[in-house]
């Protein structure tokens, strides 16, 4: 009872957090480079992007519940329920008859994992990239001027690390790769486990399914492991990855 109480409060912080002022104008962020004090700056990192990240879930979640109301309907689709399925299928990479596959897709991820990566990637939000080009995660483009250039990038290579008008946009994105690359369909089929097991998807476990996010394997998923655990993000888990109101029965 107790669980349920917690993800039904966990989702209404969501969905009021999407009908009144979550989309409004993004905040200036603080500058986390002339904070000093670490505890400082770790405080007002998580306090800064925490807000972005749940306004970013609460429309994944917002999605999500209305496909597995779909999903569980016994009759047919109407015609306003076959568009929205069409359209999330192809923003998500999927066939529109494998609701399988799209709500695998379609899920949070926790703030936890989230705020941890986006602290390695960032150095804090300190790094050029960050301050430069908004992009908090280090996600490569291959389109010239598509972000910003790395320093160091061997001879004959065309990568860039890829900008964003805002952190919101650059969490976004983040949350879609996370949601869509083949590299990281562990990850997805974690979530899904916890999902099937009536439990909120943890950062700590869907950790694990991040070995390709870089070249050290491993050594990053434990390090970012580490940094949850250390910095005690979990706390964010629970209300931040709250289930929808048609997942409290069975499938949360």
């Amino acid at each position: 009872m107790k669980l349920v109480f917690k993800r039904h409060i966990g989702l209404f912080g969501l969905l009021l957090c999407s009908l009144t002022s979550c989309f409004a104008g993004e905040p200036s962020p603080p500058d986390f480079a002339a904070i000093q004090d670490v505890k400082e700056r770790k405080a007002k990192f998580f306090a800064y992007l925490e807000p972005l990240a749940s306004q970013v879930n609460a429309k994944v979640l917002e999605d999500r519940s209305r496909l597995l109301a779909i999903a569980e309907s016994k009759g047919a689709m109407s015609w306003w329920d076959r568009r929205f399925v069409a359209q999330l299928a192809d923003r998500y990479r999927v066939d529109p008859g494998d609701l399988d596959t799209l709500l695998r897709r379609v899920d949070v991820v926790p703030i936890s994992l989230l705020l941890a990566q986006a602290a390695n990637e960032s150095n804090w939000g300190r790094s050029r990239f960050a301050t430069k080009g908004k992009a908090l995660f280090g996600q490569w483009c291959f389109k010239p001027g598509c972000g910003m250039v790395p320093k160091g990038r061997p001879e004959g290579q065309t990568y860039e690390v890829r900008a964003f008008d805002t952190y919101r946009d650059s969490i976004r994105a983040y949350v879609h790769n996370l949601n869509t690359g083949d590299a990281y369909l562990d990850l997805r089929l974690l979530r899904e486990q916890e999902r099937n097991r009536l439990a909120a998807p943890q950062g700590l476990k869907l950790a694990s399914g991040l070995s390709s996010y870089s070249t050290r394997r491993e050594e990053y998923v434990k390090e970012i492991q580490s940094m949850i655990r250390f910095n005690k993000l979990d706390r964010f888990d629970d209300m931040a990855s709250g289930c929808s109101h048609t997942e409290l029965d069975h499938r949360c």
